[in-house]
């Protein structure tokens, strides 16, 4: 939740239709799906109803989704996200570094 995402929990046991309207509604840019069974129950009404930057999968392999229709959406593990992020605070960390150097010059 550092990255300013919230959390929209609803069960996986949840229809399809109710899952939709509550990204929707939420007006949600990602999904972040526990696993590829998941995500492939519900790819085919997500990627044709929805507009999605970009997945996240939480546990288990992306070569398991059905990516068929996905359209250039990045996939992403819970591993690349994380290193995403440590990337991302590397380089703000670096770049406060630099401002404070250049104000003492």
């Amino acid at each position: 939740m550092a990255t300013g995402a919230v959390n929209v929990v609803r069960g996986s046991r949840s229809s399809v239709e109710e899952l939709l309207q509550i990204y929707s509604h939420s007006e949600s840019v990602a999904l972040a799906v526990d696993n590829p069974e998941f995500f492939n129950r519900i790819a085919e009404t997500f990627c044709s109803k929805s507009a999605m930057r970009f997945v996240i999968l939480l546990w288990g392999k992306k070569s398991c989704l059905a990516t068929d229709r996905m359209d250039g959406i990045p996939i992403f593990n819970y591993d690349e996200v994380i290193d995403l992020g440590r990337e991302s605070r590397r380089v703000l960390s670096a770049s406060h570094d630099a401002s404070k150097l250049m104000a003492i010059v």
